[in-house]
């Protein structure tokens, strides 16, 4: 009889280890959860900002080189001034550096170098 008792109350411990390790282990997951989520909407925005750099890096490249088009031909009805020629060069080889970053320009210099 006493081994019964003693069975029984070893299953009853068991139980509830098991119940304690299972509530243990449901609050790690959630936890596990949160942390997941809060990651993934950290990156969502950095890569929706990052999106929004890209889109108007590429318009500024775009008007830059618009400019420099300018700068260097002269048409009837699209070219700067010769009195503001040397003023836009200088504000356009003042963004230059800016525009690209060492790798970007690296890049670019590689692709261009044999042109």
């Amino acid at each position: 009889m006493e081994e019964i008792t003693r069975l029984e109350q070893q299953i009853k411990k068991l139980r509830r280890d098991s119940r304690d390790d299972l509530k243990e282990m449901r609050e790690k997951l959630a936890d596990l959860k949160k942390h997941d989520a809060q990651r993934l909407k950290d990156y969502r925005a950095n890569r929706n900002e990052s999106d929004a750099v890209k889109k108007y890096r590429r318009n500024v490249e775009k008007h830059i080189k618009e400019l420099q088009d300018l700068l260097l031909t002269n048409t009837d009805k699209k070219y700067i001034p010769e009195p503001l020629k040397e003023p836009v060069a200088r504000f356009l080889e003042s963004l230059m550096p800016q525009m690209y970053s060492r790798s970007a320009y690296k890049k670019h210099n590689k692709r261009n170098r044999f042109m």
